[in-house]
């Protein structure tokens, strides 16, 4: 293919949760709304003998088993960083062969900030997707500095009350690797003791799927931000029940900033009963309250629509982002 041909092409890494491939894949699929050629990686057990294409996107497996509990998180985690680490170089050699289109630029992850070093070595470019909140990372980003400083974890609300851009956070407001900061070093004792609550979370799911059947035009969700972003855009009402990760920091949003739903109360034995969802579903689709959020719900999704529309502020960004990519991958392809 001629050079004058070629398009800058994207490789899309996601973690692999569903929470991170679906934004990943409906950033992946913008990108390639904007003329550039996009191919996102999947982590599974089933590999595809040929690519197959999503849309607009071509998708490539990886052969890498899900996160079944088997052995410890960090242990997974490490596994993950170097079967990604070791198969990523000959990966793009060979979609860069096959496609016609060299890969330009890695786009991964923002929990994966070590494919940076991968894109480096290859001469590729680095491009970070952040599938979490703003208000989520800011936290993370604090976080961070108060440790450098050595600030103790009890001066948490007291730091983060000084930031304007933060609504009024409580313990149980902050994303729950912060919650557990006392635990033992990067909170595995707390990933661990969670991720072991599997069982009691597909039983919640089953019962909300149930309650949500019963009441058109409300939105179940455990609060992970893609969920949260789709109810947004639907301008449906929410009841959120957030469990683990960036999870409560969505649901304060949800229930006291945006005002768009309410946030379930669990009883002195942790358990969120029957009843109470029921009492957060009849409170968001009825009376004088249900009303509110309502107004809310369709207020924030004519924000939402204006902003991913043709010429909005977020199409703007991904157009000003693609150029970009663009432009540097025909300056190195003209060198």
């Amino acid at each position: 293919m001629e050079k004058q041909n070629r398009m800058s092409h994207v490789l899309a890494i996601p973690i692999p949760a569903q929470g991170h491939i679906n934004p990943m894949t409906q950033f992946s699929k913008r990108l390639a709304s904007k003329e550039l050629q996009v191919t996102i990686v999947i982590f599974s057990n089933k590999v595809l003998k040929h690519t197959r294409r999503l849309g607009s996107v071509q998708v490539v497996t990886i052969d890498f088993d899900g996160y079944e509990g088997k052995i410890s998180l960090d242990d997974y985690l490490q596994q993950f960083r170097a079967t990604v680490t070791r198969k990523l170089p000959e990966l793009v050699a060979e979609l860069s062969t096959s496609s016609g289109h060299p890969i330009s630029c890695l786009l991964y992850d923002s929990h994966m900030p070590w494919v940076l070093e991968t894109a480096r070595q290859l001469g590729l470019i680095g491009a970070s997707l952040f599938t979490q909140s703003c208000a989520v990372d800011t936290v993370y980003y604090n976080i961070q500095e108060m440790q450098q400083k050595k600030i103790p974890p009890e001066k948490l609300l007291v730091t983060f009350s000084r930031f304007p851009a933060l609504a009024a956070l409580e313990i149980a407001d902050l994303p729950s690797f912060v919650q557990g900061m006392e635990s033992e070093s990067e909170y595995s004792s707390l990933l661990n003791q969670e991720s072991s609550g599997k069982g009691v979370i597909v039983t919640w799911s089953q019962q909300l799927e149930v309650l949500a059947h019963r009441s058109v035009g409300c939105f179940m969700t455990h609060c992970g931000w893609n969920s949260t972003l789709e109810a947004l855009s639907l301008g449906v009402p929410m009841v959120a029940m957030p469990q683990w990760t960036d999870q409560p920091t969505n649901a304060k949003y949800i229930a006291d900033v945006w005002q768009v739903g309410v946030r379930v109360k669990a009883n002195e034995k942790g358990i969120v009963t029957k009843e109470e969802v029921e009492g957060c579903i009849r409170e968001v689709m009825e009376g004088e309250r249900g009303n509110e959020i309502r107004r809310n719900s369709e207020k924030w999704m004519k924000l939402a629509q204006t902003a991913a529309d043709e010429g909005g502020s977020s199409d703007k960004n991904i157009t000003e982002f693609a150029a970009e990519l663009a432009r540097k991958f025909h300056h190195e392809t003209w060198k």
